[in-house]
């Protein structure tokens, strides 16, 4: 069986450059990162003690398939980059936030991680859904509640969905096509299974979900969470990457250089 025991770490920190470079462009997303980071920090490497059990046993600083510093990483950047993708990608802005959540702010967040918590436990323990697929259903199944209360997250938090399954997709082909075709047989406990669905050669469909619920509930809980509303801020990413438009002359210069006139 092949070992891969640097490959988390290496898969860890590309989020966490992504997330800095994010952050060094646009300052104002610090605060909301600094709190899912933390939350990410904590929450996941408790959800792996789920996902060690019945989906994968990756390699890594400590050894095989045990919560290792790799799992802080991801979560804090993985978390972080939820609520940080769509105002970067459209130059949106949310207004400044008091330096602290309130009280309620906080028993706010807390019932949506209770929630989600509970029914990733209970399909995983009681009904015996994969915890991967658990999670991910349990995310969406919150977040559509919040959308009934909040419809104007429901865009941006699908839109977070789907550009976080786009840009994973074209990593997992780089990274399990290319790089390590052969990690999911060491890693995966989904091979040869019926969930062990994947396309485009390695890629996981498990994976794609995962990633599309899990930022979806933190694009739009966020802003439940803290009642704030994107308003209009920098031009979109895409519109800033075009090309610098050239000066307009003044149109009796360009009737002059016709005529040969100086």
């Amino acid at each position: 069986m092949a070992h891969y025991p640097y490959y988390y770490l290496a898969y860890s920190l590309l989020f966490l450059v992504t997330l800095t470079f994010i952050l060094l462009k646009r300052k104002d997303l610090r605060r909301p990162a600094l709190y899912l980071a933390a939350l990410g920090a904590v929450l996941n490497p408790l959800s792996e003690l789920l996902y060690y059990r019945d989906y994968w046993q990756p390699d890594n600083l400590l050894g095989r398939g045990r919560v290792s510093i790799e799992d802080v990483i991801f979560g804090a950047s993985m978390y972080a980059l939820a609520v940080v993708i769509y105002p970067f990608l459209t130059g949106k802005r949310l207004p400044k936030a008091k330096p602290a959540l309130q009280q309620t702010q906080l028993l706010h967040a807390g019932g949506y991680i209770v929630a989600v918590a509970g029914l990733t436990v209970g399909g995983n323990l009681w009904l015996g859904i994969n915890s991967v697929i658990a999670t991910g259903a349990a995310c969406m199944l919150v977040t559509v509640a919040t959308w009934v209360k909040r419809r104007d997250v429901m865009v941006p938090s699908l839109i977070t969905g789907v550009v976080s399954i786009v840009v994973v997709t074209a990593g997992y082909v780089l990274g399990l096509d290319v790089i390590a075709p052969h990690l999911l047989q060491s890693w995966w406990l989904l091979q040869g299974t019926p969930l062990g669905i994947t396309f485009l050669g390695n890629v996981p469909l498990t994976e794609l979900l995962w990633f599309f619920g899990v930022s979806n509930f933190f694009a739009s809980t966020y802003m439940s969470v803290t009642a704030q509303h994107y308003v209009a801020g920098r031009r979109p990413l895409l519109w800033r990457l075009h090309l610098p438009r050239s000066t307009p002359q003044p149109i009796n210069s360009y009737i002059y250089r016709e005529q040969g006139i100086d």
